[in-house]
């Protein structure tokens, strides 16, 4: 009981000290990469000569010729890149990457409907926690906090924000 008694004792000399050391501790040790402040966002923008294109869509047929009722030769996913080769009456041609069975990646060309895609205009990237809105105001409601080193695809620019698309949808962050 006597050594119970000294321990508890000891313990609140001690708490407040401990405590102290272990919040100080806590403020240097705590700015990791995803919530830290690394300065202004920034945009990667797109290179003119290799454009891309991002499925809307959960999913998009890629046919054999601009003519979309053609045979479909592969699918593409919501959100899958593909390089933009060539446009026709709507349809778009692009190079899709696709893992094989064997493990390798092969090319696959074919036409889309340019209505299921949006030809990216460059990434949007955050270098802190940034807000992405539903609308292009700051009084909107906020639908998503970016983290640090997040990106999002920049479909078009409107009233002082870029739309961007995240996972299917749109949002809207503010130019810096």
């Amino acid at each position: 009981m006597k050594y119970r008694l000294v321990l508890a004792m000891l313990l609140v000399m001690l708490c407040p000290v401990l405590t102290n050391a272990s919040a100080e501790s806590w403020g240097r040790d705590c700015t990791t990469p995803y919530s830290a402040d690394l300065g202004r966002n920034y945009v990667q923008a797109s290179d003119p000569r290799n454009e891309h294109v991002v499925v809307l869509g959960n999913r998009l047929f890629m046919h054999a010729s601009f003519d979309l009722a053609s045979e479909p030769v592969h699918a593409l996913v919501q959100g899958q890149f593909a390089e933009l080769l060539a446009s026709k009456n709507g349809a778009l041609l692009v190079r899709a990457a696709v893992g094989s069975s064997s493990g390798e990646v092969i090319f696959i060309e074919g036409w889309v409907d340019e209505r299921f895609v949006v030809i990216s205009k460059g990434f949007y990237i955050a270098m802190h926690p940034t807000p992405v809105y539903i609308d292009a105001a700051t009084n909107a409601k906020i639908i998503r906090l970016m983290e640090t080193y997040d990106s999002l695809v920049i479909m078009d620019e409107c009233s002082g924000f870029y739309r961007v698309m995240m996972n299917g949808g749109i949002g809207y962050v503010k130019k810096e």
